[in-house]
């Protein structure tokens, strides 16, 4: 348990993802089968996520989720980027299901967030790594 922390939840949300090309590509079974396992595994990471949580030892800081109320920079802040990204394609897949206006203008909006947050993110990093304050051993 001391070792579960947030980043467990990169392969459910992966297995989530893969409908978004494989429908596209004709594997629409397997884009099922894929999506029903991140589902699985997205409410037993979550339950167990939580768990940890509140009955356990708590995380280091620099795995705590951040929820945009942390000031110190870790590398755990590239995890804004991937949700983001997400969005922003479902929301283009949705413009382009729909045509509807909203979806175009509100995908534009997400794009612009996403193309101003990466070099945020990339100059925050380098300048953490010429600081030597990234990949430093726990007390």
């Amino acid at each position: 348990m001391k070792h579960f922390n947030a980043a467990w939840f990169i392969p459910a949300v992966g297995n989530i993802l893969v409908p978004i090309a494989g429908v596209d590509h004709g594997y629409t079974q397997v884009s099922w089968f894929f999506y029903s396992i991140g589902i699985i595994l997205w409410i037993v990471l979550f339950t167990i996520f939580w768990n940890r949580i509140i009955f356990h030892k708590p995380l280091p800081q620099k795995l705590m989720p951040t929820m945009f109320t942390k000031i110190k920079f870790f590398l755990s802040w590239w995890a804004y980027s991937f949700p983001i990204s997400a969005i922003t394609i479902a929301t283009l897949l949705m413009y382009h299901s729909t045509e509807l206006v909203f979806f175009k203008i509100f995908s534009y909006v997400l794009l612009s967030i996403l193309v101003l947050m990466i070099p945020v993110l990339i100059a925050l990093t380098v300048k953490k790594i010429k600081e030597k304050e990234i990949c430093v051993e726990e007390d």
